[in-house]
This record gives C-alpha cells, structure tokens and sequence, in this order.
C-alpha cells in the first residue's frame, strides 16, 4: 500500500504489527522532511478516516459521540465518488462513528468499495456483528476493530446497555465461523480496550480471556484520550487568534476517563512487557509509550509523551457525517472544507488546509494535542 510492499511485511510481522509499520514507515519516508522543511502542500493521504454516523446504540461513558443530536449522513453516491477519486492513490479507508453498521447503506458501501479493491478497516462496537458478519466476510473487509473493555459485567456497565458483551461476542463467532466455511483470513480482528476508572482492576483478568479464547488476532490497550478545561480553554484562545474559529470539542473529554490511577496501569504494562513472548495475543499499547511514562501521561496532560508534532494533517483528512473535513478526528473544530462542495483531493491542499498546517509548522502543537489519537497514530 502507497508504495510498501503488504506482502513483504504480512511475511514478515503479524498483520496487526505490519498495519503500523506501513503507517509509520510512510510517515518517515514521505512527511518528516516536509515538515522539517516547512512545506505545507501534503501529498496524497495515506488514510481516508470516514465518520460514518454519530449515531450510536450504546451508551459508554468515556464517549461524547452518543450525545451528540446531528443525525445527517453523507448519501451513497456521495462516497462512491469519494472511493473514485481516492481509488487510485489507495489509501486504508477507515470507517467508524458513532457505530459505522448504523449508517443505512453501509452494505453497498461495503461491497463498492472491495470492489474498486481497497483496505477497509471498520471500528465497531461490536453489537451488530452477527447481523452484518457474512456481508463483512464475504465482501473481505480487511480489518475489524472491536471495543470491548473487560468481562461481561465491566463491559456492559461501561457502555451503558445490558447484554452487549455477549453480543460481540455472538457476533465475533459468526464472524470466525464464516471465515473457516470460506478459508479466508480477512478480516483481522483487533480488540480495542480502553482504560479508563471503570475497567482498570480488571485488565490482567481481560487479558487473561483473550488469552484463553483465540477469537482475535491483537488486542490494543489505549491509554485513553482525555483534557482539562484549563487545556481547552487555553487552545480555544489559540484557535480564536490564529485560525479564526472557536476551539469547543474538548468539553466532552474533559474527565472522560475518570480516576485513573497510573501505578496501576505501571503495574500492567511492565506485566505485560514481561511476559510478551509467552502470550498468545499480541498486544499493542497506545500511545506506545514506557511503563516509567505512565505517570506524567495522566498527571500531566499538557505534556506530550514523545512526540513534538503531529503528522496528521499531512496524512489523514477525517471526513464527518455532514461532509466537513478536519484533520483532527477527536477535535473537528477547525474545517478546512464539505465534500458537498469540492472533491477531497481539492480540499486535501487548499487555502484553509494550508493555513492550518502553516500555523501548526509556526507555534508547534496546539495545547489540546497532548492527548489527541491523531498525535500518536503514526
């Protein structure tokens, strides 16, 4: 994909790990030196991030995306021509929401876009699976990411509705199923366990089960994305001056995560960490950080772990469900364009786009960056 071999390294590594080694071998390769060298123009994305709904039918509560009241979503036609312009760059598109399989044509857009033969990666809750699993089989998506915080009982208190840790769980079997009556290896399924104060007595005992049930090819641990209001408010004031928009996406992550106790997490990780080439399952933490950064990653979140840039901007437009496009999947304040309007690519390299990469260059991170996904996913 966009110039690495995917076969090289699925020989070499495990899919999950080869999926991030792709990423971040495109981002040294083709973005440092832009960025070092001040450039602003990107070149064509590596990721195509589509929010497909806001809508969601759970409740978690370390999500805003569940309040939110905006109900309109991109039509069908619309992002097939979206999949015909990218098509020839290849990017991984990357579907999520909300709950993705809630989008009403999420099928044909499934089957549109394996037939135009691109990498589809979809980030789902899960619930839905058993209803859509032999459309995601035998289309081949390439990818599920799965949430799924803990045990039964951790998980369904988590996200807010009884049963939904079974149901994923269904579903997940449907879906292994289908791919043994096939002889297919797609799609990869990852768990995406988020720690937050709901879940964290629990993850050597989450770790355990996926241990002990060989349902999925990785489990990623993510550290979770949360701010401060003296953080938003301090990057609102930024935004205002430099980029001429308000800067409001943060209130819903202030304390997303609750209580969280870093020695705990320590624990974890450096547990983890030792016992790696016994386990089964692979397991990724992100951001990717040392068990000794733990501390100063929730105690300290306007420091960032590691990283004095984000690549983001010159890699990945996130496209919401209205037809905006920001760079900043958790934090779409800024919008540098609607695809109701002009084609992606046009977008991609425009006035607005450039200026946000130009005042990104200038000041360094904006103060809301220190704990945003974008940060670390390349």
């Amino acid at each position: 994909m966009n110039g690495f071999s995917k076969i090289k390294l699925a020989f070499r590594f495990p899919p999950a790990a080869a999926e991030r080694i792709r990423a971040r071998l495109w981002a040294g390769f083709k973005i440092a030196h832009r960025v070092k060298k001040g450039i602003v123009l990107a070149p064509p994305p590596i990721t195509v991030s589509i929010n497909l709904t806001y809508l969601c039918n759970l409740k978690c509560r370390m999500c805003g995306q569940w309040r939110r009241n905006d109900c309109e979503v991109l039509p069908l036609e619309k992002l097939k021509k979206l999949v015909d312009e990218m098509a020839p760059f290849k990017p991984k598109f990357y579907l999520w929401g909300g709950e993705p399989l809630l989008y009403p044509e999420i099928g044909p857009l499934l089957d549109y876009l394996k037939d135009k033969k691109q990498y589809v990666i979809i980030n789902t809750n899960g619930v839905l699976l058993r209803q859509f699993a032999e459309t995601i089989v035998n289309c081949g998506v390439d990818g599920l990411d799965i949430s799924l915080d803990g045990p039964r009982e951790i998980h369904d208190e988590i996200r807010g509705v009884p049963g939904t840790f079974d149901r994923v769980m269904d579903g997940v079997s449907r879906v292994r199923e289908l791919q043994r009556d096939l002889g297919s290896k797609n799609p990869m399924l990852k768990v995406i366990c988020t720690i937050s104060e709901w879940n964290q007595l629990w993850l050597e005992e989450t770790l355990s089960f996926f241990n002990t049930r060989r349902y999925f090819d990785a489990l990623v641990v993510n550290l979770g994305w949360f701010t401060t209001e003296k953080i938003g408010r301090a990057n609102d004031r930024i935004f205002r001056k430099y980029l001429g928009c308000e800067s409001v996406s943060w209130k819903e992550f202030v304390d997303a995560l609750g209580e969280v106790d870093p020695k705990k997490i320590e624990s974890f990780m450096k547990s983890v960490n030792s016992r790696r080439k016994k386990r089964s399952i692979p397991v990724f933490f992100i951001p990717p950080i040392n068990p000794q950064e733990v501390e100063a990653y929730y105690s300290r979140p306007a420091l960032p772990i590691g990283k004095k840039m984000c690549f983001n901007p010159w890699l990945n437009p996130e496209i919401k469900p209205n037809g905006d496009v920001t760079f900043c999947p958790d934090f779409p304040d800024y919008i540098i364009g609607n695809l109701k309007e002009k084609p992606l690519m046009e977008i991609w390299n425009g006035e607005r786009a450039r200026k946000f990469r130009g005042v990104l260059l200038e000041r360094g991170l904006f103060p809301i960056c220190s704990r945003c996904c974008g940060l670390y996913a390349y």
